[in-house]
């Protein structure tokens, strides 16, 4: 387990590290800031933006997998407001429901109470992942959230699994239940068992109609576990699906990792036990759902949405990457947390709320990037002159320190782990033992993913820890609050 950990956090940097440049410089060729591209080449920038954030969803979705596995998925329970749940889905999918021409409502119980004790990021991101399944396989009809008190209507297998796991004090614990429900293609009976499971999609053949990795239904359901609940499908092909999360209403505690799993008894079609042999002939059943930024429509419009959004105060997720607020990590800057294209956190993907575009109160600063990829170099000079900044650049630490003694107005630094000679700890601690250096704002720019890898690098002295592919308005908010409370 530890090699194939190891090999993905490789992977993961050795592929977000082309991604980091090719999505800047996408955005800012897709920005068209002196208007001397025609919209035909916009949409172009915009779907080169587009694939290269899909390619970093599959990254994350493939990350967020093996931490499950591994035991590294940090979840954090907070008390978080439903009405703030409720804003945060309506902002997101009322527009995605427009553009298909699908109705979309969210429902709360007002039996429920107006808090709720659970890890406010994991929650949505599974709440993003089975609304986007739903807009995904829907043509025509309804989208619905039902947030509701769960009382008789828990299927006992699941009922059993949270006493067992000891997220439950007794039967007759109260439960929440957020179920989603469309008027989509639906599950055929005999394919329920399949889509829970990694890389599994009810339609695997080679002329499949949708699309996905058939990651986002398993990694849903391990989170769901370890928030102490679990996701119940229903379904009848042609009729439309409702996927059900299930959470104690007063957590005992979070149960530790592994659940076993639900036996095929624990699934229903429609109130049907589920039994093999009994695929529909049309052979158009719903797919393990792909991650959320997999939304029906084209690249170009996706990117233009994603160009309006932002996190919800996360990859990232959010993943990651970037969801919902989290605690704030000790030792962490302004920012508060790692951010990145995306979504972080994971198997899904960060569809965000709207968001008003920005302006950075910037004068010429002097900032230092010390990285010894030359593209990453390029498309953050590109960035940061267009704001206003003076860039200085070093390929490795030791020039870092060398550029850094020459030039002591530098105002911050933007410091890459992954280098020869001498890494970006390793530089960060040397420039932490220079007197003149020691309030010197340091921001980490890694592409590294995995847990730990933030400690490490606050505890090296860096300031701030921003994840790759960078969103430049992310850095710049980061950048800009590090230089004013210098």
């Amino acid at each position: 387990m530890r090699y194939k950990s190891e090999f993905l956090a490789n992977m993961s940097h050795e592929l977000r590290t082309p991604l980091n440049s090719l999505l800047i410089l996408a955005k800012l060729l897709a920005d068209n800031a002196e208007s001397n591209l025609s919209p035909k080449q916009v949409e172009f920038a915009e779907t080169i933006h587009g694939a290269g954030s899909d390619l970093l969803q599959l990254i994350n979705d493939i990350l967020d997998l093996s931490k499950v596995e591994a035991g590294k998925m940090d979840v954090s329970p907070t008390r978080i407001a439903l009405v703030q749940l409720v804003d945060y889905v309506e902002a997101t999918f009322r527009p995605l429901t427009a553009e298909k021409g699908l109705d979309f409502s969210v429902r709360v119980s007002p039996e429920l109470p107006a808090t709720l004790h659970t890890d406010e990021q994991r929650l949505l991101q599974v709440l993003r992942n089975l609304l986007s399944n739903a807009v995904k396989f829907t043509d025509g009809g309804a989208v619905e959230l039902v947030i509701r008190p769960a009382g008789t209507d828990v299927p006992h297998a699941i009922r059993e699994q949270l006493l067992e796991a000891g997220s439950l004090r007794d039967a007759d614990g109260d439960l929440i239940a957020f179920s989603v429900t469309d008027t989509g293609i639906g599950i055929a009976a005999s394919k329920m068992r399949v889509i829970f499971e990694a890389f599994k999609q009810a339609d695997g053949t080679t002329s499949r109609k949708y699309g996905g990795t058939g990651l986002g239904l398993s990694i849903s359901r391990e989170i769901a576990r370890l928030l102490g609940g679990e996701i119940h499908a229903a379904s009848e092909p042609g009729r439309g699906s409702t996927f059900t999360l299930y959470l104690p209403l007063h957590p005992s505690e979070l149960p530790p990792q592994g659940y076993p799993q639900l036996t095929p008894a624990g699934m229903r079609t429609h109130g049907r036990p589920v039994e093999d042999g009994t695929a529909d002939s049309a052979g158009r059943q719903q797919s393990e759902a792909a991650s959320p930024d997999t939304e029906p429509a084209g690249p170009a419009a996706l990117f233009r949405r994603r160009r309006r959004s932002t996190g919800a105060g996360t990859q990232g997720s959010a993943p990651s990457g970037q969801g919902a607020q989290a605690p704030r990590a000790a030792g962490t800057g302004p920012s508060g947390r790692e951010e990145s294209w995306g979504s972080r956190a994971g198997g899904t993907g960060r569809q965000d709320a709207p968001r008003e575009s920005r302006t950075f109160g910037f004068a010429g600063e002097k900032v230092l990037i010390v990285d010894d990829d030359i593209r990453n170099v390029f498309a953050l000079t590109s960035v940061l002159e267009q704001h206003g900044l003076s860039v200085l650049y070093a390929e490795n630490g030791r020039e870092g320190i060398e550029v850094l003694e020459q030039h002591d107005d530098v105002t911050v630094v933007l410091m890459d782990i992954m280098m020869p000679e001498m890494d970006g700890y390793a530089t960060t601690t040397a420039i932490r033992r220079m007197p003149q250096f020691a309030g010197l704002p340091i921001i980490a720019l890694t592409a590294k993913a995995m847990k730990g890898d933030r400690e490490k690098a606050i505890d090296s002295g860096a300031s701030d820890y921003v994840t790759k592919p960078v969103d430049p308005d992310h850095l710049l908010t980061v950048m800009e609050q590090w230089m004013r409370d210098r």
